[in-house]
């Protein structure tokens, strides 16, 4: 019989021992490798690290005997790393991925995974995992961040940390109870950099420059898609990277902004996309008003001859992503970034007066910013940006006084002087002066009145 072997792992030599082992040797070893049955009937692998078969034997009847005292105890029988049981985590978060099941989140479970919890916490038996291994990762956090982790970044670990649990929980590695108890001791979330509206005018006037720089072919498309792509982002609020790169022409539509007010045609009208965020699938509304959206879109289809002379209509039925370069590929999202983030360097505007580093990202927290300076309400802005209201609370909601100036000074509460016309100024300047005039006029007239009346 053969227990589990594979096209890498051919038996080619089998003795069983007595129930419940199982002694073989692979096509390309020496070694005689064991299979032993657990008490839940499940067989796992184990090598000998020996060619002698008497060796063999007892090395895996002592490995058996070890598991049975220790199911006996009610213990963890077999014993697997946190490293070896992260990497199955990993293959799974990637199978997960591959299958469309899978979200952006699996992506950064993997990117905390290799990049954090393997280093610090890999060389220690899973089911061994307590406080203060716990303690030495936040330790380990903070030396290499050379500050003290934000809580999303921790809430990310945490997370990544339960999945591995999970998977360890699945195997039979360690049982629930053996799971420790997380904590999370990190920074305060601070206001994200945004764009204040100096800084987007400047943005705006200065990007179609910059679509004309690059040495390289290719780095001039995605420059040229750059300035659109940031145009769209602004004006929608979408995130950048997936939920913003995955977007088709027929997850766009052409909607009403007042419902009840007759054809699309007829009244105003705005477009509205379906886009798949961290969680779900939700529509969020474009800031359409003078083709902000529109005219961005209407240059892309203008680069490609099929999709060139469609009508609106059609358009919106194609089947192909929204962002494309020329060549109809659709640009890595660190591409963009990086070209982004050198446009940003370019005029002086990659900091903001808190000296944080704006990113793509930092177009989302623009469109979040001027909603609630313009008193959109947050239950409005979370479901348009696909988040929660205490998210909006917590990363948005600290606006700078000059952006209320109006209301703070009190010049809100007072109707705006109208502009005064300069000849109206000397039109009134050259009646006042008549009038005075005419008063001593009067006042002459009254004094030779009672003269008169005295002679007589």
């Amino acid at each position: 019989m053969n227990y589990g072997t594979t096209k890498q792992t051919v038996c080619i030599e089998e003795r069983e021992v007595i129930d419940g082992v199982l002694l073989y040797k692979r096509d390309r070893s020496q070694l005689w490798q064991a299979r032993i049955r657990r008490v839940t009937g499940k067989w796992i692998a184990i090598s000998t690290k020996t060619t002698d078969l008497a060796e063999a034997k007892a090395f895996a009847l002592k490995y058996q005997k070890d598991l049975k005292d220790a199911q006996a105890r009610g213990e963890i029988d077999v014993v697997r790393k946190f490293a070896d049981v992260a990497k199955l985590t990993i293959k799974q978060l990637e199978a997960e991925l591959a299958s469309g099941v899978g979200r952006q989140t699996n992506r950064d479970y993997i990117h905390a995974i290799r990049g954090w919890l393997i280093p610090v916490l890999g060389r220690y038996p899973v089911h061994k995992i307590g406080h203060a291994q716990l303690m030495y990762l936040d330790q380990y956090r903070t030396e290499r961040l050379k500050r003290r982790a934000n809580c999303s970044t921790i809430n990310n670990h945490n997370a990544a940390l339960n999945r591995v649990f999970k998977m360890a929980v699945d195997r039979e590695f360690m049982v629930p109870v053996q799971i420790p108890a997380l904590f999370n001791h990190g920074a305060k979330a601070n206001p994200r950099p945004y764009f204040d509206s100096d800084d987007c005018r400047l943005i705006f006037e200065k990007l179609p420059d910059f679509t004309q720089t690059g040495h390289k072919i290719c780095s001039r498309e995605a420059r040229e898609l750059l300035a659109d792509y940031v145009t769209v982002l602004y004006n929608t609020g979408m995130r950048p990277g997936v939920e913003s790169l995955n977007l088709k022409w027929n997850q766009i539509k052409r909607i009403k902004v007042f419902p009840g007010d007759g054809a699309v045609e007829s009244g105003p009208s705005t477009l509205r996309f379906s886009v798949v965020g961290k969680k779900r699938p939700r529509a969020l509304v474009c800031r359409d008003v003078d083709g902000n959206v529109s005219n961005p879109l209407r240059a892309i289809q203008s680069r490609f001859d099929e999709l060139r002379d469609l009508s609106e209509e059609s358009l919106f039925r194609q089947d192909e992503y929204v962002f494309r370069t020329r060549d109809g590929s659709v640009p890595n999202h660190q591409r963009l970034t990086k070209a982004f983030k050198i446009f940003l360097k370019k005029y002086g505007i990659e900091k903001d007066a808190h000296g944080k580093i704006r990113t793509l990202y930092s177009l989302r927290h623009s469109y979040a910013t001027s909603g609630l300076v313009k008193d959109m309400s947050m239950e409005t802005l979370a479901a348009q940006m696909g988040t929660s209201r205490p998210m909006i609370e917590r990363h948005y909601s600290k606006l700078r006084p000059e952006m209320k100036a109006a209301e703070l000074s009190g010049w809100a509460e007072r109707p705006k002087a109208e502009p005064v016309n300069s000849s109206a100024m000397d039109l009134s300047g050259v009646v006042k002066m008549l009038s005075e005039q005419n008063k001593l006029l009067m006042q002459k007239l009254e004094e030779i009145a009672q003269q008169s009346k005295q002679t007589a």
